[in-house]
């Protein structure tokens, strides 16, 4: 079970950094108030990402102790990944099925050839496809990871500093 923990936790870190260009958005988002809500979940994310790596490699492997604040920073933090990870799995599973998209998909592919005669359009069916899978699969990993890292949190609670469960 460790050695899966491990392999997760280092799959999630490229995805953190591709999370953490993504919180550049936030500036934009003080001028679009919608925008703040991905910002914010993208951010927990990164945050929970980089405290359980820590928690990893200090508590788990190490067996040393940490600071009673890195137990709720994850525990929060985590509740929020979570949160992202089901939207990537709901989302990539309705849009894979949904073939209203594709036929607007399709429309607009063909607005887009009339007014761009001479370029050679990609093949968004295939980009959108790709995308679709990652979302997928990154939201499966985050969650088994966030399932694993509270089970681990249970198993290792004394090293946290703290007498009593929460």
């Amino acid at each position: 079970m460790l050695t899966l923990y491990r392999i997760l936790t280092y799959l999630l870190l490229p995805f953190a950094a591709i999370l953490f260009l993504t919180i550049i958005t936030l500036f934009a988002s003080f001028a679009n108030p919608a925008g703040l809500l991905p910002a914010f979940l993208c951010g927990a994310t990164v945050i929970y990402l980089i405290s359980s790596f820590n928690f990893l490699h200090r508590s788990v492997v190490g067996g040393r102790p940490n600071k009673p604040s890195l137990y709720d920073w994850i525990r929060v933090n985590g509740f929020v990944a979570l949160a992202l990870g089901a939207i990537f799995i709901f989302q990539s599973i309705y849009f894979r099925y949904n073939t209203d998209l594709e036929d607007q998909l399709e429309a607009q592919m063909k607005e887009m050839a009339v007014t761009m005669p001479n370029q050679k359009l990609p093949d968004l069916n295939r980009v959108i496809r790709a995308v679709l899978i990652f979302m997928l699969a990154s939201g499966s990993i985050l969650v088994a990871h966030i399932l694993l890292t509270f089970r681990y949190l249970k198993s290792h609670f004394h090293l946290f500093g703290r007498n009593q469960k929460l």
